[in-house]
C-alpha cells in the first residue's frame, strides 16, 4: 500500500477481505483514502478508507485490554482497533 495525502482520493488495491466476511464478494477491495487522523504527526495514522463495495475500512490503534477484548465477544476472523472521536466527522466525506 503507497502513502497519499487525506482526501486526495487516492485509490488502493487491498486484499483485506476474508472467507468469513465476503458472501460472495471477489477477494480484493478497492480503497480510496478519505482521511487520516490530522493530530498525528508524522503519518496521519489512524486511517479511514472508503471501499468499493460501500463500506470502511479503519485503520487504528490496536486494542490489547484482555477485560475490553473479552467483553466485546469477537469471533474468529474479526478484531477491533480504536481510533480517537476527532475522526468520526470524516466518515460523512465519504458518502
Amino acid at each position: 500500500m503507497t502513502a497519499g495525502s487525506p482526501g486526495d482520493g487516492m485509490v488502493v488495491d487491498m486484499d483485506c477481505a476474508t472467507s468469513r466476511n465476503l458472501q460472495g464478494l471477489e477477494d480484493r477491495v478497492r480503497l480510496t483514502l478519505i482521511a487520516g487522523d490530522p493530530n498525528s504527526v508524522p503519518d496521519n495514522s489512524p486511517t479511514l478508507y472508503r471501499t468499493d463495495r460501500g463500506s470502511w475500512v479503519v485503520q487504528g490503534w490496536v486494542v490489547t485490554d484482555p477485560e475490553a477484548l473479552a467483553s466485546m465477544k469477537i469471533p474468529d476472523g474479526e478484531t477491533c482497533v480504536e481510533i480517537p472521536d476527532r475522526m468520526i466527522p470524516f466518515f460523512t466525506q465519504g458518502q
